[in-house]
């Protein structure tokens, strides 16, 4: 596959929050592309359609699917790999997407990843499917807001694009394509291994939502509209997190359940120890301390965009 950085067709499979902001950005970068949409969501197309931000809008996938065949080229042909396919819908509808298209755009040069952020499942899923042309792909941004309204060209702007082969070497020329059409786009693209991926994210991204929903299921409990009267800014981030939706989140714990578990009982166990060291000062003040450096560290690790914590940066 060719390591030129161009794009010449991107089809979006799910044009919500991450579909629409990867289309945005897409045509940002490349204003010649040729851009289809597929979602069920005939107002989203059409108001995609009167942006001009697509040129083609398929609400029927099937419709879609039976077009491939007659705009695809063959494998042994001089065209370069730049058809892209982004699966941004849900994790199980990206699967079964994946299944449909495998038997059709096998052999071609279409490349395809998704958005997902459990990678496990439609990594060894890729490997058997299409090992030569699809990529698990995890764009590092979002908003707890869905849908074409909310999305934005600047969304991805500067945040990592985390790739996670079955085999660095082997997909190493749809790694290349991949990471320079995304470079392109402005952002960071990582590879790392679908079960480190998995792990990670249990921590800095399934975690924190699990614990703003049991935040807030605790104040539903206690006359919420009394306490949120007089709510910091401190729970704002919560909250913000409680507005996210239970259909895009319930496959990711299903999918993770492994990791979430060992993380939930990990949390549990801090939380006894900040419970017995509530009235000990010194106890809490170590406790905080432990928070303030890795605040600080956080803190670096923003201004250093391009130096990740783990991964390799391409």
């Amino acid at each position: 596959m060719s390591t030129t950085p161009q794009l010449t067709h991107l089809t979006v499979i799910g044009l919500g929050l991450i579909g629409g902001s990867l289309a945005m950005a897409a045509r940002a970068a490349f204003p010649q592309v040729t851009l289809t949409a597929v979602d069920p969501h005939a107002e989203s197309l059409q108001q995609a359609l009167k942006l001009k931000l697509i040129n083609h809008a398929y609400v029927n996938g099937d419709d879609w699917l039976a077009s491939l065949p007659h705009s695809l080229p063959p494998a042994e042909s001089c065209v370069p790999p730049a058809h892209w396919v982004v699966l941004a819908t849900h994790l199980p509808l990206n699967q079964q997407w994946l299944q449909r298209l495998a038997p059709v755009v096998a052999g071609s040069h279409v490349m395809i990843s998704d958005c997902g952020s459990c990678k496990r499942e439609i990594t060894a899923m890729g490997q058997a499917l299409l090992p030569q042309q699809f990529l698990a792909a995890h764009p590092m941004a979002g908003r707890e807001t869905q849908g074409l309204a909310s999305a934005t060209d600047l969304l991805f702007m500067g945040k990592r694009m985390l790739f996670t082969p079955y085999d660095a070497e082997a997909q190493a020329p749809l790694i290349v394509a991949l990471s320079n059409i995304v470079k392109a786009m402005g952002m960071q693209p990582t590879c790392l291994d679908a079960e480190t991926h998995d792990r990670t994210m249990a921590y800095v991204s399934h975690l924190p939502q699990l614990y703003a929903v049991a935040l807030t299921n605790l104040l539903a409990r206690h006359e919420p509209a009394r306490l949120l009267r007089y709510h910091g800014g401190g729970i704002d981030d919560q909250l913000r997190l409680a507005g996210s939706p239970a259909q895009m989140w319930a496959p990711v714990y299903e999918q993770n359940a492994d990791n979430m578990a060992e993380v939930l009982d990990e949390l549990i166990a801090v939380l006894g120890e900040l419970r017995e060291a509530l009235p000990d000062t010194q106890r809490m003040a170590e406790g905080f301390a432990v928070s303030n450096r890795l605040h600080h560290t956080f803190n670096r690790l923003k201004q250093a965009a391009n130096r990740p914590p783990q991964g390799h940066i391409l």
